[in-house]
């Protein structure tokens, strides 16, 4: 059974709803496109406040903020590969030398969070995985300290199983600590049989009557930088000098 509807009166009454509805649609966009215009305005300048000079002159052509970061993501986004490349070639140039092994070690360990990010998540809940990633990184901690600690290093790879780094982080620090105590106490060792070396010689050099030899001093006026036999106001007989003078030391 079929039942025919007249339509004509339904369409009278929906179609100036849509219409009207449609009419406040466009009159809503009108009245928010200046902020939009605003906005993204102070987007772009942002932008080209926080780029160089150089990358500001092309991102010029670009009307709206939506085509400047899309540019600029396609031009400066690295890849997830490329990022951990980077990575791992800072990780293995990365030397001891004279910093602190803290100061070392907080290197290092930043390097080691940022090529942890760019891992699949799957593996950072993978415990093989986890302890492989923990003996690489105590492989790359003991590679790249000083050939001080050598004693202490070997010891730590006979160590089985191996230890974390931060497990043995600690004893450098405590090894560290000792080696500077035995540097001090040989740089005083040194400094003491330096200065008794130079007594010992001034005295020898005075009991032998060897003052050319060990000061440069006078021994007529007692002043520094000349000898007797240069000081110009000695005075002398008509004959020359008497035989003790003669025979006096310079």
């Amino acid at each position: 059974m079929y039942v025919e509807i007249n339509a004509e009166p339904i369409l009278q009454i929906l179609v100036p709803i849509y219409f009207n509805l449609e009419r406040k649609k466009l009159a809503w966009h009108e009245e928010k496109l200046p902020l939009v215009d605003v906005d993204n305005s102070k987007i772009i300048t942002c932008i080209n406040n926080s780029v160089t000079p150089s990358i500001g002159l092309q991102l010029a052509k670009y009307e709206t903020a939506k085509a400047v970061w899309d540019n600029l993501a396609k031009l400066y986004t690295q890849s997830n590969f490329a990022k951990q490349y980077q990575l791992e070639t800072d990780i293995r140039a990365l030397q001891h030398n004279d910093t602190s092994i803290q100061e070392f070690y907080s290197s290092m360990s930043a390097l080691w969070d940022q090529l942890a990010l760019t891992e699949p998540a799957t593996l950072s809940s993978f415990d093989p995985y986890i302890k492989r990633r923990e003996s690489q990184r105590l492989v790359q901690f003991l590679m790249a300290l000083r050939h001080d600690f050598e004693g202490l290093r070997g010891s730590i790879l006979h160590r089985n199983p191996l230890p974390s780094v931060d497990s043995v982080v600690s004893e450098f620090l405590a090894e560290e600590i000792r080696l500077k105590s035995l540097d001090d106490q040989k740089i005083a060792t040194q400094q003491a049989s330096s200065v008794f070396a130079a007594s010992q010689r001034s005295s020898n050099g005075i009991q032998k009557g060897h003052w050319k030899s060990t000061i440069n001093e006078c021994v007529y006026c007692k002043q520094k930088g000349h000898w007797k036999s240069d000081y110009p106001l000695i005075p002398k007989t008509a004959a020359g000098l008497s035989t003790t003078e003669a025979t006096t030391p310079p």
